[in-house]
């Protein structure tokens, strides 16, 4: 196979194993997780790429029901380099680890957005249970009614940067028991409570039930 025609080919086929491929979410893991598994990715594609031998040749039985054929798109060919499919996985495992990396960077980056007026030290603490004294359900959520003169934004404020903590590592590390997957903190429209809400019908439920069990329910 002519050099301009294996970087053609392995070019289009890692293209289509890239479609074939889930992609790859922030969510999916923690950040380091992320990390750890775009090593393990560059060390697999490194692995492929060794087995490539640019000299080795091989001549194709041409015939309808050829292998090789058919995964080049019906074009038969009569000699080809056997290794250049190592190629293409290399550059598969290669794309996966950058979307890993890409992951992990998203979630750090969100994380540093949300906590830039907090200290690395205090971003791990759960910081509303103190101030809170009541919860009122609403259609998307909760809403949180604070001590009166608790500092309302402020306490929102480190609660979506602890959101953010957790979320950058799996939500494994939490212990605010409002902290969840696919939900959003912010102060209500008159500034009074910290709403709490969701798009999703299933984490509204289990946001609601958690906040009756922890907190008595706002008259």
């Amino acid at each position: 196979m002519r050099p301009t025609t294996l970087v053609s080919f392995v070019l289009s086929a890692s293209v289509v194993l890239a479609a074939c491929t889930r992609p790859v979410r922030p969510d999916d893991m923690s950040a380091e997780a992320h990390r750890r598994q775009a090593v393990r990715e560059r060390h697999a594609a490194a692995k492929h790429a060794q087995k490539f031998d640019p000299e080795a040749e091989a001549r194709v039985i041409e015939g309808p029901r050829d292998h090789e054929a058919a995964v080049t798109g019906g074009q038969l060919l009569t000699d080809y380099n056997p290794t250049v499919f190592n190629l293409v996985d290399a550059a598969k495992h290669e794309a996966h680890a950058r979307e890993h990396e890409r992951a992990a960077a998203a979630l750090e980056a969100f994380e540093d957005a949300e906590c830039r007026a907090i200290a690395p030290a205090v971003r791990a603490a759960c910081p509303f249970i103190g101030p809170i004294r009541s919860v009122e359900e609403i259609d998307a959520g909760v809403r949180l009614h604070l001590a009166p003169g608790a500092p309302v934004s402020t306490v929102a404020t480190h609660l979506r940067c602890h959101f953010a903590f957790a979320r950058t590592r799996a939500f494994a590390v939490s212990d605010c028991p409002l902290t969840l997957r696919a939900t959003e903190v912010a102060v209500s429209t008159d500034g009074t409570a910290i709403e709490i809400t969701s798009l999703d019908r299933k984490i509204i439920r289990e946001l609601q039930q958690r906040a009756t069990r922890l907190l008595p329910a706002a008259f």
